[in-house]
């Protein structure tokens, strides 16, 4: 059993990152979703721990191995971790990336999105991750204190507002920006769609209220 209050962190999470994972993580266990985690990490540990399985990609060879290590080490220690870390292939260009995150979503379906990959493929993950996320979906992107990242999903955010149904910057006190997936809503004149006309109703209403 991990407890993300106690438990040590080797990384570059906080404990409020790690509190926030395993939560998150804990809050949908029940729903045999699989989490999508681009970059593995100390974050792997506890987004596992909340009783997810977790898909890892990781574009780096040497640290996937090391990934996969600490792993089996946690498993020899009585912790069972349902982690799958796999490389991705970061080097040939954006639309191989593109190909083998498309590939990544199609066959997991996760319910949970953590990014914390390469600066450089962030936006592409990230615009990928929200144009494909179903309802329900939640994504965590890492590092939102970053003024580099902060530019990333303010890009993002506007771009697919008609389907985020809530942003939550530093959540809970970490460094993690929380974006809860809803569903996709064009745009709808409330006047036509309620019947009536505001500016008119407004002007022959007697009770002096708006």
């Amino acid at each position: 059993m991990i407890n993300p209050y106690t438990f040590p962190i080797k990384g570059d999470i906080s404990r409020a990152d790690a509190v926030v994972l395993y939560q998150e993580s804990f809050k949908r266990s029940d729903q045999g979703r699989t989490i999508l985690e681009f970059g593995p990490g100390a974050s792997t540990i506890f987004l596992a721990a909340g009783g997810n399985s977790v898909h890892s990609l990781e574009h780096d060879s040497k640290w996937l191995d090391r990934i996969r290590k600490n792993i089996d080490l946690y498993k020899k220690k009585g912790i069972g971790l349902n982690v799958f870390a796999q490389s991705i292939d970061f080097e040939k260009g954006m639309k191989e990336a593109d190909r083998q995150i498309k590939l990544s979503f199609q066959s997991f379906n996760p319910g949970i999105i953590y990014i914390d990959c390469l600066r450089s493929m962030r936006e592409l993950v990230l615009d990928r991750s929200l144009e494909w996320a179903p309802a329900g979906t939640l994504i965590m992107y890492h590092d939102c204190f970053s003024p580099q990242h902060q530019e990333t999903f303010g890009r993002m955010i506007p771009k697919y507002s008609n389907k985020i149904e809530s942003v939550h910057f530093h959540y809970r006190g970490s460094n993690i920006l929380k974006i809860e997936v809803g569903h996709t809503y064009g745009y709808q004149n409330w006047q036509q769609t309620e019947n009536r006309n505001h500016r008119i109703d407004w002007f022959n209403d007697k009770t002096g209220l708006e």
